[in-house]
């Protein structure tokens, strides 16, 4: 079994690869990797946060809806498409100790924190743009 798994990996691409020959070796330095990779995305998330908002000019927010009220509604109809793939958390449910409590907990933390960046995203922005 092993050997056919190095002839597929070899098949691969090279990221493909690693990540799968993480998995195989374990399931938790699989975790770990994609905690390692889910930082490394949220990172420059956090950097422009941080330069937008040091740069924010308020007036920037005024008039509050300039093309009226309906392209509030096309925007909220846009946010929804943040909140796809949740439901994927409950895949890992026989893994899991407690799954009844950690999935519930772990799929309302998810949900905050997505809502949070992609609301300072929006704003600092809006707010930095000339």
């Amino acid at each position: 079994m092993l050997k056919c798994s190095v002839k597929l990996l070899s098949s691969l691409d090279p990221g493909i690869a690693i990540v799968t020959a993480i998995n195989i070796v374990g399931v938790k330095h699989g975790a770990t990797l994609n905690l390692v990779l889910t930082v490394l995305k949220i990172i420059p998330l956090i950097v422009f946060i941080t330069v937008a908002l040091m740069r924010i000019n308020v007036t920037n927010f005024e008039p509050f809806a300039p093309f009226g009220f309906g392209s509030i509604g096309l925007a909220i109809a846009f946010g929804f498409w943040m909140f796809v793939g949740f439901e994927n958390i409950v895949l890992v449910s026989e893994e899991i100790r407690e799954p009844e409590k950690t999935i519930m907990r772990a799929a309302t933390i998810t949900i905050a924190i997505v809502t949070a960046v992609y609301t300072l995203i929006m704003l600092s922005f809006i707010g930095s743009v000339n």
